[in-house]
């Protein structure tokens, strides 16, 4: 896809979501995050999301793919199997804003 159109990030979502949209499994966006249950659950999960892409003419770079991993930084967020937190770096210039001493600062 000719990622120079103004149009590119949206006409590749619409494609993706269009793809993978029966599998629970993916969260995409931009990338492709596959969350499963178990590593045989995700092994399984990840031969679905290939054999759907190489069904539809898409062929996946494994050097850029990261696999089996518990914990991960998705879209400014930490996910975890104890659920998903912003990255503290994020939201660092919130959390240190200082807080308002008197009725004209608030």
């Amino acid at each position: 896809m000719p990622f120079g159109l103004k149009n590119a990030a949206q006409a590749f979502q619409r494609l993706m979501d269009g793809i993978l949209h029966d599998l629970n499994c993916c969260f995409v966006y931009l990338d492709i995050l596959i969350a499963s249950s178990s590593p045989k659950e995700h092994e399984a999960d990840l031969r679905s999301v290939f054999h759907l892409l190489a069904t539809n003419g898409f062929v996946i770079n494994t050097q850029q793919c990261i696999f089996g991993q518990a914990t991960m930084t998705f879209l400014g967020h930490k996910v975890t199997p104890n659920g998903i937190t912003p990255v503290p770096e994020k939201v660092k210039a919130i959390t240190e804003f200082p807080k308002p001493n008197d009725k004209k600062a608030l």
